[in-house]
């Protein structure tokens, strides 16, 4: 466990601000996305002897449930003579991470509110920069700690698998401000390959190479073309999941995680001694072509192919 946070300092001001626990108690919410459940909170770190609030972040894996849940990501946001506090946090379905927290310090950082977060494929317990959401523009009177926080919160944008979140700062002596920000990560792009032919599929921008590689990350909105390519004794079948149709390439928009699949077959060879047989061959991935064969001649001699 972690102490609770102390309350957050301003500049030029003995008026403190409440932080989450100096307000009485955790505010932000947990969040689950493919068997993982990221949680935040304000806590007492001590950095150079000196008690700061900062945010703790993690991300547990919760997906044995009801096994005990493990710690996959546990770390800090923490600096000396700087307070962190009030975060929330979202994650995607692609399961990056997006958190917004207030931010305020004696050295000359009024209360504002920043934003940072990580891509799924980054590397563990890493944060990308920290950007600044809203900055405050002066030191809150009144009694300490003032109330402050609330307004801080992140939630998922159910059209296009953005996170939106909310920030608070100070507007000025007497009044707060909230400020809104929509915020986006890489996209996960998998390809599946269906059939019991060969083939392989490959993108522009460069990143898919199924077999060998069946998933990539895109930046959210680029748009990507596939491209099959069957292999010598197959053919193409067509497009399924977020594409479609029996062309050989297809465009995908990756503002959200996407699944293609793509289907290969193995071509038949059609052998003959008999006058005439007929066999059943697929034409598309919904219907089939009746295929008679009929020789017109001896060994060497031409043949009848009719389709029905």
């Amino acid at each position: 466990g972690c102490a609770p946070s102390p309350a957050a300092h301003q500049p030029g001001s003995a008026t403190t601000l409440q932080t989450p626990q100096a307000a009485g108690g955790h505010t932000a919410r947990p969040v689950y996305r493919g068997g993982s459940l990221w949680d935040v909170g304000s806590v007492q770190r001590t950095i150079s002897g000196q008690p700061v609030s900062a945010v703790r972040w993690m991300q547990l894996n919760v997906a044995t449930w009801p096994a005990t849940p493990t710690f996959l990501q546990d770390q800090f946001i923490a600096a000396g003579a700087i307070d962190h506090f009030y975060p929330a946090i979202m994650a995607d379905a692609s399961n990056n991470a997006f958190l917004v927290y207030g931010r305020s310090s004696t050295g000359g950082e009024f209360a504002s509110a920043y934003v940072t977060g990580r891509a799924a494929a980054d590397a563990v317990n890493t944060l990308s920069t920290a950007a600044l959401l809203q900055a405050g523009t002066a030191a809150l009177g009144g009694t300490s700690p003032a109330p402050f926080g609330q307004y801080f919160s992140a939630a998922l944008d159910p059209d296009d698998g953005g996170v939106w979140v909310v920030g608070q700062y100070a507007a000025s002596a007497t009044t707060v401000g909230a400020w809104v920000g929509n915020l986006s990560g890489p996209q996960k792009l998998t390809v599946i390959k269906q059939g019991n032919g060969t083939g392989t599929v490959s993108s522009v921008p460069a990143g898919v190479a199924c077999p060998t590689d069946c998933t990539e990350f895109y930046d959210a909105g680029v748009g990507v073309t596939l491209t099959a390519t069957p292999a010598a004794g197959s053919y193409f079948t067509g497009w399924g999941g977020a594409c479609g149709g029996l062309g050989a390439t297809c465009d995908v928009v990756m503002d959200r995680p996407r699944s293609v699949n793509a289907g290969f077959a193995l071509q038949s060879v059609i052998k003959f001694s008999a006058a005439s047989y007929s066999t059943t061959e697929p034409a598309s991935v919904t219907t089939n072509a009746s295929i008679t064969v009929t020789r017109t001649g001896g060994l060497h001699a031409g043949v009848t192919v009719q389709f029905a």
